[in-house]
């Protein structure tokens, strides 16, 4: 069994918008190896380089598709006492910078629309973060280096 994907309701926004646009491609990837065959010079370079620009397309497809089919919402947190899934946190970084992020599920890292920074679970900053409570500090490696971060505030 395929394991679920947590992802936030503007995640599958986002993914189902990709979804559309690959499928827009993938009628353009049709049609370049249409063309390319219309030529009928089979050995041409055009053709290989369509039919390899026309599977990327596909598999890209099949992807998105198999990843919208495993999503499993996650809202905002009801309780806001500690980090979970969907949390948005305001931490305090060590040079005394405020940052914004949300906890998300690993398809949804490293995104920053909304003036956010999406952090996934799985990583070292935000599995330090899960479960923590405003005013603890926390420590997590990123890269080489242990950084601290301070917890300010909990946001739905």
């Amino acid at each position: 069994m395929k394991r679920p994907v947590d992802i936030t309701p503007e995640g599958l926004v986002r993914l189902n918008a990709q979804l559309s646009a690959q499928h827009l491609k993938l009628e353009e990837a049709r049609e370049a190896v249409r063309q390319a065959l219309i030529a009928k010079d089979y050995e041409d370079l055009s053709l290989v380089e369509a039919q390899q620009h026309l599977h990327e397309v596909e598999l890209r497809i099949e992807d998105l598709e198999d990843t919208i089919s495993r999503a499993v919402i996650i809202d905002g947190p009801a309780v806001l006492d500690r980090a979970v899934l969907g949390s948005v946190a305001t931490l305090r970084g060590p040079n005394g910078q405020e940052l914004r992020v949300q906890l998300v599920g690993s398809v949804e890292a490293g995104d920053r629309s909304g003036g956010l920074v999406k952090v996934s679970t799985d990583s070292p900053v935000g599995s330090a973060l899960l479960g923590r409570q405003v005013g603890e500090q926390f420590s997590a490696q990123v890269g080489k280096v242990p950084v601290t971060y301070e917890l300010l505030r909990l946001d739905a």
